[in-house]
């Protein structure tokens, strides 16, 4: 039934033998495909399509659906090119950017099952990134029982741009809408809404912390997950003269009229550079979502939230292709990720890792030891060091552990970019994400001494020194945080 798979069609021919199976949701009637015990409704709009007068607005709910929706196919997708790296996230064409896939348990449709939930939000700098790849496929969580729910929402300018007159933390607001569906609607596939868990990577990750940080997000979800979050925000002043500045060297009006007026991929595609001192898409500090700032608000709105932390050992490693670094060049790049002058000398003797390279993921590192001084002792927050070298790279690179939380190691997009995840590491990852969704405590030892101390437990992900040991080397990082 190759008319229900493409695009974005899995490889391994997992649902080419897939069935039609329908639901009847309080979002209306909908139609998915079923294979081996699981089903897929993808690309469910849970919000009007961003277009017109909407496209800069908060997302607007959408009405039930009058016919049965065939949720057969990918949903469209606000990334409109391939993101050009070796992790499969397909881009989708159409205008219901908005929207949401539900894996689950064909026993588990409409059976009055309260499963526990797990809402996962992409990674891609808040600018690029799909929901929809073989690393995202819910289908080994759907069936250990658990019900997985895969999110868009709007990126970069559209979801992050602070436009004169138009609501700032789009991007942020879908995340709440999308969340908000979820516990309207959940129940219908066999989920419970009062037991959902949040999890995301790199920008995906920061949504999870961002979300953590709201108190608009209270009750929509019980824990989180971020797996190499970053913690990036801006004051709403600062954004928005930063990208008038931008678009007038495009000659671009920074009005709701001047950006209207031009496609997504013309506005986008120029200003789509990394920045690393000060990222141009990232949520907002506002008093409506984040009174407190996204920062300070760890501390004043989630530390009664269950909340695990991860990142890989070498995260964005420079290509070992590329130049070593010159010290003053180092200095230079540290100084342009706002690490203060007299922290960047021992930061450099600190993360000096393989060919002496200098390596972006101290940063990612240094995230962890300053969520859990924000969050304190009296939270329940848990780590991870995600320490298993893929065989292609021979490194543990950003994203790596994402197809053993998935439980998608076998994948062969997988296998290509990273290589063979062995058993016992991909099984002690994979476990400990089941366990916690589920909501059971992980048997993860608590950290007495450095910079995990406030950790309630930490764990190594394949052979390696203590967590506390692992992130020490990112402690001089932490001053680049707030």
């Amino acid at each position: 039934m190759t008319d229900l798979l493409l695009p974005g069609r899995h490889a391994d021919g997992f649902w080419d033998t897939g069935t039609t199976v329908h639901v009847s949701a309080p979002a209306g009637q909908l139609r998915g495909i079923q294979a081996h015990g699981v089903t897929a409704f993808r690309g469910i709009p849970y919000a009007e399509p961003p277009t017109g007068a909407l496209r800069f607005a908060a997302p607007r709910r959408r009405s039930r659906f009058r016919d049965t929706f065939d949720a057969t196919l990918w949903g469209a997708t606000p990334q409109k090119k391939e993101p050009g790296f070796g992790i499969p996230e397909p881009s989708v064409p159409g205008d219901d950017i908005l929207n949401v896939t539900v894996f689950a348990p064909e026993e588990a449709l409409g059976s009055g099952a309260r499963l526990p939930v797990l809402v996962w939000i992409h990674g891609g700098r808040y600018a690029a990134g799909s929901p929809i790849g073989d690393w995202y496929d819910g289908r080994v969580l759907a069936a250990e029982g658990v019900i997985v729910v895969a999110i868009t929402y709007r990126l970069a300018i559209d979801g992050f741009g602070s436009i004169p007159g138009c609501p700032d933390n789009r991007g942020v607001l879908d995340w709440i809408a999308a969340l908000e569906w979820v516990a309207e609607n959940i129940a219908a596939f066999g989920g419970d809404p009062d037991a959902v868990t949040i999890a995301g990577q790199s920008a995906g990750g920061g949504a999870v912390l961002a979300l953590a940080s709201t108190p608009r997000a209270r009750g929509l979800f019980r824990q989180a997950w971020a797996l190499s979050g970053v913690l990036e925000s801006s004051p709403v002043d600062v954004a928005r003269d930063k990208l008038r500045r931008k678009l007038a060297e495009l000659g671009i009006d920074a009005t709701e009229q001047g950006v209207q007026a031009l496609e997504y991929d013309a506005i986008v595609e120029p200003l789509d550079v990394i920045e690393e001192a000060s990222p141009l898409w990232v949520p907002l500090d506002h008093e409506e979502l984040f009174p407190d700032g996204l920062v300070e608000g760890l501390r004043s709105t989630s530390p009664d939230i269950p909340l695990v932390l991860g990142a890989t050992a070498d995260e964005w490693m420079r290509d070992s292709a590329e130049p070593e670094l010159e010290h003053k060049q180092r200095l230079a790049l540290l100084a342009s990720h706002g690490l203060p002058a007299e922290h960047r000398e021992a930061a450099i003797d600190a993360v000096r890792r393989r060919r002496g390279q200098v390596t972006v993921g101290g940063l990612f590192r240094a995230v962890i030891p300053r969520v859990l001084a924000l969050r304190g002792p009296e939270s329940r927050t848990m780590v991870y060091d995600y320490l298993v070298p893929g065989t292609v790279s021979g490194l543990a690179l950003h994203c790596d552990d994402i197809p053993a939380f998935f439980g998608v190691e076998t994948q062969s997009s997988v296998r290509r970019a990273i290589g063979e995840i062995p058993t016992a590491a991909r099984d002690q990852l994979h476990e400990a994400a089941v366990a916690f969704i589920r909501g059971e405590s992980l048997p993860w030892a608590k950290p007495t001494t450095g910079v995990l101390a406030a950790a309630t437990g930490a764990a190594v992900i394949g052979s390696g020194p203590s967590p506390s040991d692992g992130f020490a080397t990112a402690e001089p990082f932490i001053h680049r945080f707030p």
